[in-house]
């Protein structure tokens, strides 16, 4: 995860230096286009709506870094990752408990399937015998080359 954000951060940084060669090969070349864009998106920012956003943006930025930075941002984060990992064990106790009655189920159907198998056997009607035959091999793989 954080070899991602490292990633996402060196992209962003390259897009932004790219984005100001552009601007600075722009200026060179097309002077009054460039300084157009430029005052366009000044007054764009100057606007009501765009200072209200960006200022709450910043507000809200710096108070989520004062709750992380806080003891008590802290200890939620430290009790929030203690419920991860408790949440984690249980779910590995509940595949494992989970895994073995599988495990039980699977062998009481053996057994079960094997007192049919037998039943058949005993039967005189050759149809039960051969069900019961078959029953036998149910599941074995074949292979006919």
């Amino acid at each position: 995860m954080k070899t991602s954000k490292k990633v996402l951060l060196g992209i962003g940084i390259g897009l932004l230096v790219a984005f100001a060669l552009y601007v600075l090969i722009s200026f060179i070349v097309n002077k009054d286009g460039t300084m157009y864009w430029i005052n366009q998106v000044i007054d764009w920012l100057n606007k009501p709506l765009p200072i209200i956003g960006v200022t709450t943006l910043a507000l809200l930025i710096f108070v989520w870094k004062v709750v992380i930075t806080t003891n008590y941002g802290k200890s939620k984060l430290l009790a929030y990752d203690n419920k991860v990992k408790e949440l984690e064990h249980a779910k590995e106790e509940f595949e494992l408990a989970a895994n073995e009655k599988i495990k039980d189920l699977e062998n009481e159907n053996k057994e079960l399937k094997g007192f049919i198998c037998h039943v058949c056997e005993l039967s005189t009607n050759q149809k039960i015998k051969h069900y019961g035959k078959e029953l036998e091999k149910y599941g074995e793989e074949t292979t006919n080359c």
